[in-house]
Formats: C-alpha cells, sequence, structure tokens
C-alpha cells in the first residue's frame, strides 16, 4: 500500500497522463459564471444516489464504469457536491464514488461501518482512499479497520488521528451542519 499526503501520481493508472490531471487542476476559474456552468454540468452528468445502509440514509456520487475505484472522502462542514471539480478531473481516470456522511452518524465507528457497508452495496472490494481535512481523519482510521479495502490513501489538510481531535472535529462538523447555507457562502466569500 502507498500513502501519500497531496500527492496524485501513485495513484494514477499506468495509461493515465499526470500532465493531463495537473493541466486540468490548474486551468484557472475566471468567473463565477464559468464555476455555475461547470456544476451545473456535473449535476447532469453525475446523479446523487441514495442507498440505505444499517437504517442510515446515505447519498453518493458515483461516476461508475469499470475503472478502478476511488473512495473521494470530504471535509467536515461539507459534502460531497462541493467536490464537484475533484470529482470531475478525476472521473476520466477513476470510478469516483464521493459519499456525503449522513447527519445521524455520531461516533466514527458509525462513519467506517457505513464507509465499508457501502462499498459492499455498490460491489467494490477494494478502493484508493482520497481524503481532504476531516475526509483525511476519517481515511486514516478507515486504513486502520479495514485494511484489506485499501489500495493506496491520499489525504491532505488533515492531522493524526487521536479520540480528543475526533470528538473536537465531530461537533464542529455538526455546529458547521446547523448554520444557514447562505451564510456560510457569504462567510467563505469573504474569506476568499
Amino acid at each position: 500500500m502507498y500513502i501519500a499526503c497531496f500527492c496524485t501520481d501513485y495513484l494514477l493508472e499506468s495509461d493515465c497522463s499526470l500532465d493531463k490531471v495537473v493541466n486540468s487542476v490548474m486551468t484557472p476559474i475566471t468567473t463565477s459564471n464559468s464555476l455555475q456552468r461547470m456544476l451545473d454540468d456535473f449535476r447532469v452528468a453525475y446523479a446523487l444516489r441514495t442507498i440505505l445502509i444499517q437504517h442510515t440514509t446515505w447519498t453518493t456520487y458515483d461516476t461508475g464504469g469499470e475503472k478502478t475505484p476511488l473512495l473521494l472522502i470530504h471535509g467536515g462542514g461539507g459534502h460531497a457536491e462541493a467536490m464537484f471539480p475533484q470529482i470531475m478531473i478525476l472521473a476520466p481516470y477513476f470510478r469516483v464514488i464521493a459519499p456525503n456522511i449522513p447527519a445521524q452518524i455520531k461516533t466514527m465507528e458509525e462513519a467506517l461501518d457505513g464507509l465499508s457497508t457501502l462499498l459492499n452495496a455498490l460491489n467494490i472490494d477494494k478502493a484508493h482512499l482520497y481524503g481532504i481535512s476531516l475526509g483525511g481523519h476519517i481515511a486514516q482510521l478507515f486504513v486502520r479497520r479495514h485494511y484489506a479495502r485499501v489500495k493506496d490513501m491520499v489525504i491532505s489538510h488533515t492531522a493524526i488521528p487521536c479520540e480528543h481531535l475526533a470528538q473536537k472535529t465531530m461537533m464542529q462538523y455538526r455546529m458547521f451542519q446547523l448554520y444557514p447555507r447562505k451564510l456560510m457562502s457569504q462567510m467563505f466569500k469573504r474569506a476568499t
């Protein structure tokens, strides 16, 4: 297994060109209109699927196909759709699975078991992991608990998992979900 921090070249299949992926990532988004067009194109191309797992409704994007699966785990306070640029960039090379962690999930164990069961529901034995922020934290714990299901892992903007941080992060995640989306949108616009 290869573990990387914010590195994609080891995840790309041999017939993929890293230059193509990097150039796609580096293409600037010049206006909010072009970002909205990209989001609209994403929503047309990939429907949000609903799957019932252990009495909890999970939603996920699945780019489908026979390519190598990549489980993309979003950060705290976020959701899978917020990662649509990454999904669109990775989709030509991987079968991208980007689930939303349901608000009903209260423990890391529930999240880890839910993700494993989600892979089962999608007939995926083994996948690459790509986690950002809280998603990187979850990815590290997933490797510990379900090692045989992981091909390799890429994490970014994350910390080493520990119980204290996990509790604090989950509390922050739940708090972010309480804020009105419009307020959060305005706060993030001012920050950039």
